[in-house]
């Protein structure tokens, strides 16, 4: 916005003195002096958003040229409680605004291209900066320190949202990981893709149907079923287990396989049949490298899950116009997986850097290292052995 302050121009006459005594010559009057007018000052204020109110989340979504913006009715931080959002759109991007009478919450929602910042905030004058994965969303989360959370900002698929949480009287306010979570959850459903929520819904029926198939099969072969496998697998770690699968092996034919994490987050492999429960030792451990293999047409969906190794799962996400397979260690590391060839190339990411690392067969505390969470490994960084993740 620009203001205009006019500087007046004057005028300045110097005329000469007449006398009553005769002049011997007539003295010719000065010129008048002119100040001259200068040009208006311009005084540039900078730029400011013009919102244009909305009287509901679906006229915000339409004036901002899209179908769709989901909102939560309430939700608590601390001891304040958010409701009763007001309404704006500018420039591609909706804009839902929680109030208290000391601090307020604004979301923002914008899809493919917009013009309207997600956060007003610079995000460069945060000391912290860290990647939070919530439920498969990678959430850029900015704040004073690491677990303080002030702005985020995450994408799912072409929707991209920003969350900020601003202090009225001009305090810095932040929320805890675990608050935050909820409130990205939140929004992510109320935004979902009817779509999408049924293409869900369907590789859930074919999940079942597909466990149903592998019980039917093992009842045609006698062998014992999925849930005493199970039992038996979480006797002898005394742990959960949080997978099983049926499989043929050279040593045990067909068998089911059970991972198990105890409560020092150790996880434990077994092989169980009618004959007992067998643990996999390091060197007896046969890793099976599954085969990158695209969906349908070649192409993924966004969330789409994954088996990277036999333990190992992932889910489909893209990064940069590029599908990349994603998951979380035990250190709280994640990593990105991209197909290169019949395996993968695997990269860590943690604390805004990245390290291409590598499955190791042996854990790191077989060599009396851990991870930066103090929790065993099998990711390393492949120029260094001593480099957990």
């Amino acid at each position: 916005m620009k203001k205009y302050l006019p500087v007046a121009a004057a005028l300045v006459l110097a005329l000469a003195g007449c006398g009553s005594a005769p002049q011997k010559a007539e003295e010719t009057p000065a010129e008048p002096e002119a100040v001259e007018q200068t040009e208006e000052e311009v005084v540039d204020e900078g730029v400011s958003i013009d919102w244009t109110d909305a009287s509901s989340a679906e006229e915000a979504a339409k004036g901002a040229g899209f179908d769709k913006f989901g909102v939560i009715d309430k939700f608590t931080i601390g001891d304040l409680e958010f409701k009763d959002p007001a309404f704006a759109y500018a420039g591609g991007v909706a804009q839902a605004t929680y109030e208290t009478p000391a601090t307020m919450i604004y979301v923002r929602k914008g899809v493919d291209s917009y013009e309207t910042p997600l956060s007003d905030r610079n995000l460069d004058e945060f000391a912290a900066h860290w990647h939070k994965v919530i439920e498969g969303t990678d959430v850029n989360c900015y704040g004073a320190a690491k677990g303080a959370v002030t702005v985020a900002t995450w994408t799912d698929g072409v929707k991209s949202y920003a969350l900020t949480f601003q202090g009225l009287g001009g305090e810095e306010m932040s929320m805890d990981v675990d608050e935050l979570a909820a409130l990205v959850k939140g929004f992510n459903e109320a935004n979902a893709d009817q779509k999408a929520k049924e293409e869900e819904k369907e590789e859930e029926q074919k999940t079942e149907e597909k466990k149903q198939e592998s019980s039917s099969s093992s009842q045609k072969s006698n062998l014992l079923s999925a849930a005493d496998a199970e039992a038996q697998a979480e006797k002898a770690s005394g742990g959960t287990c949080t997978s099983i699968d049926l499989v043929t092996t050279k040593q045990y034919g067909q068998c089911w396989y059970a991972v198990c994490v105890d409560s020092s987050g150790n996880v434990l492999e077994y092989y169980i049949n009618n004959s007992g429960c067998y643990v996999i030792d390091e060197k007896g451990a046969q890793r099976e490298t599954v085969t990158p293999a695209p969906s349908k047409n070649g192409e993924h969906y966004e969330g789409e899950n994954v088996t990277i190794y036999g333990s190992v799962y992932a889910e489909w996400h893209q990064a940069n116009g590029q599908w990349v397979a994603t998951f979380v260690t035990y250190n709280n590391t994640q990593i990105f997986a991209t197909p290169n060839g019949n395996d993968w190339t695997f990269t860590a990411y943690r604390n805004g850097k990245s390290v291409q690392v590598k499955y190791s067969d042996k854990e790191s505390s077989v060599y009396g290292e851990t991870g930066p969470a103090g929790v065993s490994s099998h990711w390393c960084n492949v120029n260094n052995q001593h480099d957990w993740y």
